[in-house]
């Protein structure tokens, strides 16, 4: 009776052991499995955490490339457009120095003789230059226009003249400002030109 008892004891312990050990190997198999599960998902979302940080990187670096070329651009410009202004003003001082008496003469007595020689005619220069040679120009172009001239000052003239047909109230103007701007209209997108060539950018 005793070696029975001890027996089913025994059988007991071993069953208890084996099912013991069977529950450990299964909990140990489904941690193992669970810490694949989530070394993979870990390794899954770094992946595309990276990916995403790389395209990031990449949009970053292109708007800030783009950002940069607008700014040199606008930079490149904008001295486009000073370079222009200061070859402009240039341009008119330098008008302004080349119409001396004798070419603002020169250039009426012309104006005269196309014009007609028969009209009537009032030139305007500029105060300064009213002063300097009005007489003299009056007397040297009276003898073209037999209608008359008349020579007055006008602050809106810096340089040159201005000269109107009083039969028909018909103005030409010969003033340093406006000969600089016909030559600029000429010059200006030659030198726009070279200056985005010299930058690369034609």
């Amino acid at each position: 009776m005793e070696v029975q008892l001890q027996e089913l004891i025994n059988k007991i312990k071993a069953d208890g052991v084996k099912a013991g050990e069977s529950e450990k190997s299964r909990i140990i198999a489904d941690a193992q499995k669970k810490a694949e599960e989530i070394i993979k998902t870990a390794e899954h979302r770094a992946k595309e955490l990276e990916e995403s940080a790389k395209k990031e990187a990449a949009l970053s670096e292109a708007r800030n490339r783009e950002a940069l070329q607008l700014a040199s651009r606008d930079l490149l410009l904008n001295l486009s457009t000073k370079i222009t202004d200061l070859f402009n003003h240039i341009l008119v001082k330098e008008v302004a120095t080349s119409l001396t008496k004798e070419k603002v003469s020169q250039l009426a007595s012309t104006a005269i003789s196309n014009l007609g020689k028969d009209g009537k005619y009032e030139i305007s220069l500029s105060p300064a230059d009213v002063d300097a040679f009005g007489e003299a120009l009056k007397s040297e172009l009276s003898t073209l226009a037999k209608g008359g001239i008349t020579i007055k000052p006008s602050k809106n003239v810096d340089a040159g003249f201005r000269i109107t047909s009083v039969e028909d109230a018909i103005s030409y103007d010969f003033t340093n400002t406006i000969i600089a701007e016909n030559l600029a209209s000429y010059v200006n997108p030659k030198l726009a030109e070279d200056i985005k060539k010299s930058v690369g950018l034609s």
